[in-house]
């Protein structure tokens, strides 16, 4: 089976929770532990130093900034480098992928969903 053929799932693992947020532009991100508390992630229970990152069914590298104590104190946050959406998604639903018409732009969709979770 071609790369082609993967639904693109197969990264997920089921027995973790995931915090899915979207990205519409290239550019690098800063999540603080306020924004983190905010949208219910469970900082208490999370040592930083094993958070992980996950679009376009890769690992996406991240910096975490006050993670050597093993808690997410405030004023700790995480960066990463984010893409934009382009047609690397799209190229899958063509029979080959260099029919897609541009590889640089999705015709599709304009979000890039990115998901945090830890080990």
């Amino acid at each position: 089976m071609g790369a082609w053929a993967q639904y693109g799932n197969e990264w997920i693992d089921h027995d973790r929770r995931y915090w899915k947020f979207e990205v519409f532009a290239t550019g690098t991100y800063r999540m603080d532990s306020a924004a983190l508390a905010n949208s219910g992630f469970p900082l208490a229970q999370v040592d930083p130093r094993h958070l992980m990152l996950f679009s376009k069914e890769k690992q996406v590298p991240i910096f975490v900034q006050g993670e050597d104590d093993g808690v997410f104190d405030a004023g700790d946050f995480i960066e990463f480098r984010a893409e934009k959406a382009d047609g690397e998604v799209d190229s899958r639903m063509y029979p080959f992928p260099a029919a897609n018409p541009n590889p640089y732009y999705s015709l599709f969709n304009d979000t890039v969903r990115y998901f945090l979770t830890w080990d």
